[in-house]
């Protein structure tokens, strides 16, 4: 089973995933597959078990590289609320990806 704190990793390099995606694509022709790349599928596949509201604060957190702050902001949630739900959401993936395993 992943730790939390793995979870958070890889959701931190999933992040830069897809803010370099557009750089990674022009080392394709000299790299196979990145392994955030492998990530991202296994976290991608979790995510379809997940409920609406989690999807959408994995969209804003790691796809979109939102701050917490700012998806609080922008659902009207205080930060005590965000921070559950960021907690609630590694959880999740804990749990989803290590019955995937």
């Amino acid at each position: 089973m992943k730790t939390l704190e793995e979870i958070r990793k890889d959701m931190h390099e999933i992040q830069n995933y897809y803010l370099y995606k557009k750089e990674l694509s022009h080392c394709e022709n000299f790299i196979e597959e990145h392994y955030v790349a492998k990530l991202v599928k296994k976290y991608n596949a979790a995510m379809r078990k997940a409920p609406i509201k989690m999807c959408v604060l994995y969209y804003y957190l790691r796809i979109q590289s939102m701050t917490q702050a700012a998806v609080g902001e922008k659902f009207g949630y205080s930060q005590e609320h965000i921070c559950y739900l960021v907690k609630k959401l590694q959880l999740f993936l804990q749990s989803t990806l290590d019955e995937a395993e």
